[in-house]
């Protein structure tokens, strides 16, 4: 099975909603406070927005978001990964941050490639088909 990242830095919950409706897949958000600056990006928002499309994995956030990847301490790592390999539908792992290189969510998906998920972050806007670019690092 694929799975998907995505820092949802520029785009809209309306964007996001339709890729998950159309990969069928679910919004794993692993920030450490699900909340954003933009109300919109706040949990309560995005679990009325894409309902049986979002879930809060809280293991995954990191504990130090507020200093350099190198600082990266996750709340449970590996509860986390273990939730993500239960799902039955293909996943999109989504934080803020728009760099994937220095985010943690590119650790996330570097610990599912050594599982040998096959794991690929979507860019650049928009996202929609047929103009939705997944780069896979």
């Amino acid at each position: 099975m694929k799975h998907y990242t995505l820092g949802y830095t520029g785009y809209t919950v309306a964007q996001i909603k339709k890729l998950a409706e159309e990969l069928d897949a679910v919004v794993f958000d692993i920030r450490f406070r699900p909340y954003g600056r933009n109300a919109a990006f706040n949990k309560s928002r995005f679990i009325a927005a894409l309902e049986e499309h979002y879930e809060y994995i809280g293991e995954l956030g990191n504990i130090n978001y507020k200093l350099e990847m190198k600082d990266t301490r996750f709340v449970d790592f590996e509860a986390g990964i273990s939730r993500i390999v239960a799902s039955e539908k293909p996943v999109i792992i989504m934080c803020t941050c728009k760099d994937y290189f220095n985010c943690h969510r590119s650790i996330v998906a570097r610990r599912l490639k050594e599982l040998e998920y096959e794991v690929e972050e979507v860019h650049p806007r928009p996202l929609m088909r047929p103009q939705l670019t997944l780069f896979g690092y």
